[in-house]
């Protein structure tokens, strides 16, 4: 019985105002997952040659885990970077952004699927950040050196 009422009060509301179930479903559609920070030191690892051309760089490589993913980052309350990835099986690599110049980032906001904003803070020796997603978790890790993809 009180099923019934609910969605009867639901059907009322819908048909007098569409307006507010199209709010409804627009804001809540964001996705939910976990994040996991992690420092990456890969053995062997040494500075190359676009180590020194990044130098100056902030760099985020989106690899592994990405199917059509909508991927906002944020810098400073302006979107600078707005796209939809998807990880290519060739080198497991979906996307790569320069958010920006060091000296002038100590963090930023990415989101993924309109869900909340999580924080990447950048700090020494790490310039670089790799995304990584498996459906539940977001694993973010900081790198000291560019890395390589073959």
């Amino acid at each position: 019985m009180i099923k019934i009422r609910l969605l009867t009060v639901i059907k009322e509301i819908a048909a007098s105002s569409w307006i507010i179930v199209v709010l409804a479903m627009t804001c809540c559609t964001g996705k939910s997952y976990q994040i996991q920070y992690r420092n990456r030191i890969a053995p062997g690892s040494d500075e190359s040659r676009l180590d020194s051309i990044y130098r100056d760089s902030v760099i985020v490589f989106f690899e592994q885990g990405f199917s059509n993913t909508p991927v906002e980052i944020h810098l400073d309350g302006n979107v600078i970077y707005d796209r939809v990835i998807s990880t290519s099986s060739a080198i497991t690599l979906a996307d790569v952004a320069n958010v920006g110049y060091r000296d002038e980032i100590e963090q930023f906001k990415i989101r993924l699927f309109e869900g909340e904003y999580f924080v990447v803070k950048i700090s020494k020796p790490y310039k670089y950040a790799a995304l990584n997603y498996d459906g539940k978790t977001v694993y973010v890790d900081y790198l000291e050196y560019y890395p390589m993809y073959e």
